[in-house]
């Protein structure tokens, strides 16, 4: 089963060049994958990701499959980022059957 970090989550930065003080919210989801079964699983995906208010990246760094999640505001950002688990939870079942 694989091994998740959160890191910079729920973090809002100010947007400067917008010059309203707009929010962006962004967290990083590094899930542990050695085979990369959960990289493969997610890579033909990646083009439906695209959405006009929050967008999401995919990588590998090492061992790790890496999710990078940004969004204009609060309710984009959890939809991506609930993409993100849910499939990373059905993912972890079908690892363990």
């Amino acid at each position: 089963m694989p091994i998740l970090w959160l890191k910079d989550t729920l973090q809002a930065k100010k947007n400067l060049d917008k010059g309203e003080g707009a929010l962006r919210f962004s967290a990083t989801i590094i899930a542990e994958d050695k085979n990369q079964f959960i990289y493969r699983s997610f890579a033909p995906e990646m083009d439906k990701a695209r959405q006009d208010r929050s967008s999401l990246e995919l990588s590998r760094e090492g061992d790790n499959a890496v999710f990078k999640i940004t969004a204009e505001d609060a309710v984009a950002f959890r939809a991506s980022l609930n993409a993100v688990s849910s499939m990373l939870a059905v993912i972890c079942k079908m690892m363990v059957i």
